[in-house]
């Protein structure tokens, strides 16, 4: 076999147990090579089917037929209306089909049942005397699961780059994404699991609550990686393109100026609460402007990630859109929930308790639209929607000069040719 790559080997680069670098020789090796291509599209056969065959027995017998009988997902396209399965025309018959809607009542009572038991086992070692054991609870149990979207799904699902293909760009862009996501997810466990030990703790305010807004910051930079990685044109740019310069370079960059952004409001929030302590009335001003700041900047970003995703180029789901939407503007009213202060939610309310659950719920609410947010761009990545996306958004940037001067040019002519008639 050409490039000494094994059988064994190939099949870790089919199931995604390779580095991206591994990923990446593979790739290039089956660009020269159609044999080696073939042999990995039948591995991928191989695993889609039950059969009592050895792998390399199988290879040998589908060789023949690999060309006419794989199904390749590069064949894949969405102006073939009529060959698309309910689930890539509608993001709900997606979950239905991959029966998310009965996996998750028992992943939450499993992941509840986890938070509880690791919350007090912990309290009672430490002496710690927990304030709102269900606000600590709700923390950890956000921590689990989306430890477990992480774990289970984003690293064994990753969508592989066809380097044959004339959209190449735009895979390679989607492989991007996917990698934006585990980040993203990533830095949101760490926010909660971060509220989780604030919680437990009487950690300074002057402190504790300048890095609560360090990383909900964090968060911030990759859904505008994920804006980004969307807003950006993808087409028509194949491998002879210098690829680090248009792909990683930008994505890196704007990485980096977003960790020294990130850093830089943490000094400052840092300095002035050692200045002016949250006991103070100017203080805790300083508190309610940088949260808010953190939650704005959160919304917005979060609003306009939504809009690429709304696009009709994307989706028509209108009422999963209206639900993002609906994520994305609570995010200002989140610094308020933890820690408790004479700014949190819970002070709005004449009883405490009601308040605290009142903000428990709001927490929920934004769980529901970071695993919605999820779930729907794995439902756009999975069916191909977003190379689709890319496709026409490319077009109609390139072409949307034009289009307007063109529709103001017979809009002028229509004018003269029809003035308006005064009395």
């Amino acid at each position: 076999m050409k490039n000494n790559f094994d059988i064994i080997y190939l099949k870790k680069y089919v199931e995604n147990q390779l580095t991206a670098e591994e990923d990446f020789e593979i790739g290039i090796a089956m660009q020269s090579d159609s044999n080696l291509q073939m042999i990995v599209e039948g591995i991928e056969q191989y695993l889609e089917t039950e059969t009592s065959l050895p792998l390399e027995d199988f290879i040998k017998k589908s060789n023949a037929q690999l060309n006419e009988d794989l199904s390749s997902y590069l064949n894949w396209s969405v102006d073939q209306t009529e060959t698309l399965a309910p689930s890539e025309k509608s993001f709900k018959h997606w979950l239905v089909e991959n029966n998310l809607f009965s996996k998750i009542p028992l992943a939450i009572v499993i992941t509840l049942l986890s938070s509880v038991f690791i919350t007090f086992f912990l309290s009672k070692p430490l002496q710690i005397e927990i304030e709102n054991p269900i606000k600590s609870i709700s923390y950890l149990f956000q921590v689990f699961l989306l430890v477990s979207v992480w774990a289970f799904y984003l690293k064994s699902n990753a969508p592989k780059v066809p380097f044959n293909s004339n959209y190449f760009r735009a895979f390679l862009g989607r492989r991007q994404l996917w990698e934006i996501l585990e980040k993203l997810v990533a830095a949101w466990s760490l926010l909660y699991l971060v509220l989780f030990v604030f919680s437990l703790t009487n950690l300074n305010k002057d402190l504790g609550v300048p890095l609560l807004n360090f990383f909900n910051n964090v968060t911030i930079i990759y859904i505008y990686l994920s804006y980004f990685s969307l807003n950006s044109n993808s087409l028509n740019l194949t491998y002879e393109n210098d690829l680090r310069k248009i792909t990683k370079e930008p994505i890196r960059k704007i990485e980096r100026r977003g960790w020294l952004a990130v850093v830089v409001v943490l000094g400052i929030e840092i300095i002035l609460l050692q200045s002016y302590s949250s006991v103070t009335s100017v203080g805790q001003s300083f508190q309610l402007l940088f949260g808010l700041g953190s939650g704005l900047a959160g919304m917005a970003f979060t609003t306009n990630l939504v809009r690429r995703l709304g696009s009709k180029d994307f989706s028509l789901e209108d009422s999963t859109i209206t639900l993002l939407l609906f994520y994305a503007g609570i995010q200002p009213l989140l610094p308020f929930i933890f820690p408790e202060s004479e700014s949190s939610i819970s002070s709005l309310f004449p009883d405490k308790n009601i308040g605290n659950v009142f903000s428990i719920l709001l927490v929920f609410c934004a769980l529901v639209g970071k695993l919605l947010l999820l779930a729907f761009i794995f439902w756009g990545i999975k069916t191909n929607r977003i190379i689709h996306y890319l496709k026409n958004v490319h077009q109609r940037n390139i072409n949307h000069p034009k289009v307007i001067q063109a529709t103001l040019e017979e809009l002028k002519e229509e004018e003269n040719e029809q003035p308006f008639s005064t009395n």
